[in-house]
This record gives structure tokens, sequence and C-alpha cells, in this order.
């Protein structure tokens, strides 16, 4: 995502978006062997469009030094997803895909643009889990971002959901009940969730919220 701001200006900031900069497919976004896969070839594709580029060596230099860990424990037999499974009716997780492939490029520090990578990740089911909050906790300290930044950088990440779903000029039930699931999650005060529900031209104090 840092690295799109050098080579994808105006891009957005998902792997989906970078990926479709590239021609580089991505079938099955989300898994864990598909994400690592095209994020490789995403890699690639930068190194190929600067080959010049003085940032490489020192990482390019460490990465082939840097001996394979080894594997504990028993190994066991890989077995992929199966597709197909619950029938895909009209739900708010179709909402959310759409939201994080939208998601408007991030011009602010690029410690801010990890966080907010996180919590895209973290944030695709609409849930938080134990594991997910203690990770959200240990990047903003190894960061420097403290308490207040995180609660900015949360009202930013709803304004920029609100801005998507507001972009056909409506608001479906769909994406008033994610937009709330949102709230909810960062903890957005009421204001703000009041004015995410008007129509833009009224609420373009969304992201000037009373007292804010």
């Amino acid at each position: 995502m840092q690295l799109a701001r050098e080579f994808l200006p105006g891009a957005g900031r998902s792997l989906a978006d970078c990926c479709a900069a590239y021609d580089i497919e991505l079938v099955d976004a989300h898994r864990a062997s598909v994400d690592a896969l095209a994020t490789a070839r995403l890699l690639e594709a930068y190194i190929l469009s600067s080959p010049m580029w003085d940032g490489w060596s020192e990482h390019l230099t460490a990465a082939s030094t840097l001996p394979w860990p080894p594997l504990a424990g028993p190994r066991s037999t890989w077995l992929p997803r199966p597709n197909g499974g619950l029938p895909r009716n009209l739900s708010a997780a179709d909402f959310i895909e759409r939201i994080t492939l939208k998601l408007p490029e991030y011009g602010g520090p690029a410690e801010y643009l990890d966080y907010l990578a996180l919590l895209d990740r973290c944030l695709l089911d609409r849930s938080l889990s134990a594991h997910e909050v203690s990770s959200l906790v240990s990047m903003a300290e190894d960061l420097g971002i403290d308490r207040n930044t995180c609660v900015e950088l949360h009202r930013d990440y709803f304004e920029s959901l609100t801005a998507v779903a507001w972009a056909d000029g409506i608001l479906t039930t769909d994406e008033i009940a994610d937009l709330a699931s949102v709230a909810k999650l960062l903890n957005i005060p009421a204001s703000g969730i009041s004015a995410a529900m008007q129509p833009p031209r009224a609420a373009a104090a969304c992201s000037r919220w009373a007292n804010r």
C-alpha cells in the first residue's frame, strides 16, 4: 500500500486495486494463499517497472540471505477451502467487499496508512476478535500512534465508507446497516452516525462533527 503511492498514484489502496492496475489475476480474494501469491506478483511488477530504484537493493539483499524458518510440529495434509458453500443472498458482506475495493487513497503519513491497512483487514467480516483488537493495539504502539490519533483515523475511515455508500446518491437498507455496524465497532459518536445518514449536500459536515 505504501509503494502504491510511489508507483500507482491516484489508485485505490486495496490489493485488488493495485493488482488491477497491473492486470494481475486476483480470484477468490482474502484467501491466504491467493492474497500471498497476488502480493508477490505485485511486488514483482513494482520491481520490473523500476529496476533502477535505489529502494530495492537493501531489501532484496536482505531477502536473499534470510533463511527459511523450519516448521515445527507434525505435517498435515493441505485442503483447499471448498467453493460454493452458503447461497449468495444480498447481504452486508457483499457491500463490505465493494467498500474495501473502492476506499480512496489515503494521503497521510505512512504509519497511518499501515494502521488503516490493518483496520481494513480486521473489519472485512464486520467483527473484531480479541486477536484483531490486540493486533491493532500492538501496531499502534509499534508505530507510535497515540489514542487521539487512532480516534481520528477511525473517524476518517468511517467518513470514507460513508462517502462511498453515498456515491450513487442513495443509501440502501444494507448500506445503512453496514455503516451502523462499523460505527459501533469504531465507537463513532452519535453525531457522526446521524450525519452519515443525511444526503451528502446536507451532511457536508460529515467530517466536521459537532465539537470534534
